[in-house]
Formats: C-alpha cells, structure tokens, sequence
C-alpha cells in the first residue's frame, strides 16, 4: 500500500488545524453493562475471591463530532478531502483520547486494584484484570462461576452491572465483565451430492468435495482478478483462528491458483478448532480469489470478548492493512457494549482509509429474536448477506436466490444510517438495516473446503460471503492504487446513481423477509459485479 501523498497530508493537516481546538470529551450515555444472554448455562455459585477478572474499557475521542464530520468528507465525492486519509500520528494528535487523561485513567485504576495489562499509542485501549470481589464492588454487581456446553468452566455477571460515575465520564464500554463464548462462527457444511464421484468432478469449477471452487465467484461475478488484478501490493486482514500452510497450498494446487502473496500471523490469543476452521475457510476463499495480496491473520479463539477488542486495535495500530474480515457475531441484544467498542475502533480504521465486512449470520432474519449481529449491524461495516449460487460448466452465473439462512433486518439500536436514506424497500426507516449486499453462503451449493489433510466440503454460511467482499476490496485498491475507507456511502451513492448497472438484483427467495425487485432485508441491493464496479469508484 502506498504511502499518503504530500497533497493528502497537506489537506487531512487543514482539515484538522480547522476544527475548534477545546471540545470536551463526550460523557458515556452507556452506564449499564447487561446480564449476557447466553443459553445452557448451569451456574456454579459465586466466583472464588482467586478469580480475576480481566476488561478492556474504550475511551471516548476528542472532538467526537468533527470525527464524523471528516469520515462523512472522506467518503463523499467532490470533497477536498475524498480519500485523502489521516495517519496514525495525525488520528493520535487530534482525535485520540488526551495523553494525560489516558495516564490519570490507568493511574486511577491502579489506585482501585486494577492490574493494567496492556496500553496502546493510540490512547484508544486499556486492558486490565483485577479482583473479583473488587470488579463486584466498583460494577455493582455479583460474578458468578457458570458451566458453559462446549466451552468448560467460564464466569459471568449474573445481576447488570453499573459503570460508576467516575469511570462513565471516561469510557465508551466496557467488555470483559464476563469470559463467555458469546461469538459465532458463521459457517455451515453442506453434504455432497449424492452419487458424485470426486475424480469426475475435479478443477476448476467444482472440488473433489462437490464444492464450487474459486472460478465460479471470480467469473460469476466478474472479479477484477479476471483482468490482471489480483490484489499485488495489497494487504487484508482476517480476525480468526489460524491456519496449516499445507491446506493451503493443497487447495491451491486443485486449482491451479499460484499464490504469490503471503501470510502474516499476529497471535492475540490461542484459538479453538471452530476459530481455525473459520480462519481456513476466509483463507481458501481470500487467497484464491486475491492470490497476489499478502493476508495479515489476527488470531485469537473469542472476538467479542476483551481479547477480541484487542484484536481490533491491534489493527488500527499497526495500520498496515487496506481491509478487514470478520466472519462473526454476536447479537446486538446480547453484548451492546461490544458493539459500541468496536464502533469506536472501526471508526477510526476507517480515518485511515481501512474497509470493514462482517457476516449478517447464518440462522435467517430472527437469529437474534430483535436486533442483528456484531459487528455486520454496525454502520460503518458493510453487512454481508448469504444467496444460493447456480452457474454454468464455464462458471458463468446464471442465477442466486436469497439464501433462507442469511442474516438480514432491522437493528433495535443502531439508527437509519444517512447512506440508507431514500433507499426503498427497507423494513425499518427509522434504524439500520442489513444485509448491505449479499454473496453465495447457501452450503447446499458452498465452497470446496480442504481442512487438517482432508477434503472436508461444500461449506457455506456468510462466513464465505464476507471474505469474498474482502478480496473484491483488496482487488478494487490495487486497481484504484488507493484506500476504500468507509466502503458503505461509496456502495449506496452508487446504487442511487445507476441502480443494477454495477449490481446483480436477486429477486427470489427468502430469509424470514422475502426477497425482490430492489433492496430488501434478504440480500440488500444484492451482488456487486466486480470489474464493473471497480471502475465506477
């Protein structure tokens, strides 16, 4: 990825020495941390005074209102400063949280028991643990030791909890007042066919799974890769488990895909087997779909816990990626703080010009009851929505339905984003609404999948729509030689100017809203049309 030009420097610089100089840090409307909701639990009693208790608490930015203002600016063609994106140390100078007020945070925290476990440059972050008796006292609530299938022996809030006055005027959220395993994996296995033999099937349009492989998304839906871009000097990240190089290189070989990027590995956390089947399944899809970019792996077992926030920063840190993949969720009923956390991180990602996608979920459109998955339902993440796939022997498509399991509706907190105004079809025009767009996720007609030696496909779930956006992302910023940023204003302009031109409507099926002419909540505006969308950017 290039550097910022003089001329983007120089602008991003007058925009912000423009703004007011003495905006007063916005006080935390959030002072309630919620009870998870998390189903099968058997609760053991309450916590041992051992039990440590760990939380990463968010910090508002300065100058909260000119933050939106220049995102708003960087998105919108014809400002001065479309495109033109902050460094870290330009983000850090003016909007970050205050030096001095983040040393007070973590100095008072020390002064309440806390041990501090990690600070971050971008003042954005303080990880922390600290008694459990202690965390109950300052929360106002009762910790609890519960039994969770699948996961073992957790601890969690069993009463809401408070923030107190102290600590609400210096925080966004905070996450970590339980250790459950809240996130899911949005991938699904589909069964082959019956009757098909592996050595009839083969490359390139089908696995020795039944599976589809990578042609039927590269010529189905017209990926700039198709055309010589494939992603050469580009770097995207995925936040999951972690990968075997050999599977890799097996699925590859199947199809004939060299690829010349590479593998950058971060560990945050040591993952479970879901994570890492997660992480091989974007891997298979990000890699042979956008076989020159490097894949930057942020590796953990749980995102939406306070590991997960870390991941986030870490990110926004080393600033080194043009778009992120996070195929997973939580409901936004169940951890609303985890979602006004990872707001706060993308947002700022997104004044570096990184892009954000996440899966809308893979349980129809009341997966959640009310409300829509973390972080897919936050708007500055382009939701991405399941279809089912039919295309011809040469990988043309012929036609996608909504797929019946595919996340879609409207959230219960986040409002009606300005993108989305005027937009017809919405279920709610008062809140957010998902999916944004939508690709093949249906595991009846899913991916070839090579996992620990094996062929173990088709997999589906929008866990494969999502990385396949984000290959489309890494493709769309080689050809552009610039960062996208905040990618859902540039979707929707564009679908406002010339409807289906750039965009595949799918028009039948259904996910608990039925799918037709238009946005729905099934499959929002729909598909995009890869090289033809490129060249609208």
């Amino acid at each position: 990825m290039p550097s910022l030009s003089r001329t983007s420097v120089v602008l991003a610089a007058v925009f912000v020495a423009s703004l007011a100089q003495a905006v007063a840090v916005q006080a935390n409307p959030q002072r309630l941390i919620a009870v998870p909701r998390v189903d099968g639990l058997s609760d053991l009693g309450r916590a041992p005074q051992a039990t440590r208790v760990s939380v990463a608490l968010t910090l508002p930015y300065r100058h909260a209102s000119q933050l939106d203002d220049l995102l708003d600016a960087q998105s919108t063609p014809g400002s001065p400063l479309y495109k033109h994106f902050l460094s870290s140390a330009q983000f850090n100078a003016f909007f970050a949280p205050d030096p001095a007020a983040y040393t007070r945070l973590t100095q008072s925290l020390r002064g309440f028991g806390f041990s501090i476990a990690r600070e971050y440059p971008n003042r954005t972050l303080i990880v922390a643990s600290v008694p459990v008796r202690t965390a109950e006292r300052m929360f106002g609530t009762e910790i609890h030791l519960v039994s969770q299938p699948g996961a073992g022996v957790r601890y969690t809030n069993v009463r809401q909890a408070t923030l107190p006055a102290g600590l609400a005027d210096s925080v966004i959220s905070v996450v970590g007042l339980d250790n459950l395993r809240k996130a899911k994996w949005m991938h699904e296995f589909g069964h082959r066919a019956a009757g098909v033999q592996p050595d009839k099937i083969g490359p390139p349009l089908h696995g020795p799974d039944g599976g589809f492989g990578p042609l039927a998304l590269a010529e189905g839906f017209d990926f700039p890769v198709q055309h010589g871009y494939d992603g050469t000097g580009e770097t995207v990240a995925n936040v999951a488990g972690d990968v075997l190089d050999s599977d890799l290189s097996a699925f590859e070989s199947e199809f004939g895909i060299t690829r010349t990027g590479t593998t950058l590995r971060t560990t945050i956390q040591s993952p479970g087997q879901d994570a890492d089947v997660e992480a091989t399944l974007d891997l298979e899809t990000m890699g042979s779909l956008d076989p020159g970019a490097d894949i930057h792996l942020y590796i953990l077992e749980d995102p939406v816990d306070a590991i997960g926030e870390q991941a986030y920063n870490q990110i926004v840190t080393d600033n080194s990626v043009v778009a992120v993949n996070s195929s997973f969720g939580v409901c936004e009923t169940s951890d609303l703080a985890y979602a006004l956390a990872a707001q706060q991180i993308i947002k700022q990602g997104e004044a570096l010009g990184i892009s954000w996608s996440a899966s809308t979920g893979d349980n129809g459109a009341f997966e959640c009851g009310s409300g829509q998955l973390a972080p897919a339902v936050i708007p500055d993440v382009t939701g991405v929505g399941g279809t089912s796939l039919t295309v011809g022997p040469n990988g043309k498509l012929i036609t996608q339905s909504a797929w019946s399991g595919g996340g879609g509706g409207p959230s219960i907190h986040f409002k009606l984003p300005p993108f989305q105004h005027g937009i017809k079809g919405l279920v709610s025009t008062t809140n957010r609404n998902l999916p944004d767009i939508a690709f093949p996720a249906d595991p009846a007609t899913g991916y070839s999948f090579y996992y620990q030696g094996s062929w173990q496909g088709p997999i589906g779930g929008t866990s494969w729509a999502s990385p396949t956006f984000i290959a489309l992302e890494g493709e769309f910023d080689q050809m552009e030689g610039a960062r996208e940023g905040k990618t859902n204003p540039h979707i929707y302009a564009m679908f406002k100017r010339g409807g289906y031109r750039n965009f595949i409507d799918v028009t039948t099926g259904n996910n608990g809203y039925p799918a037709g002419p238009g946005y729905d909540d099934a499959t929002g505006i729909g598909s995009i049309e890869g090289y033809k969308f490129a060249h609208q950017l």
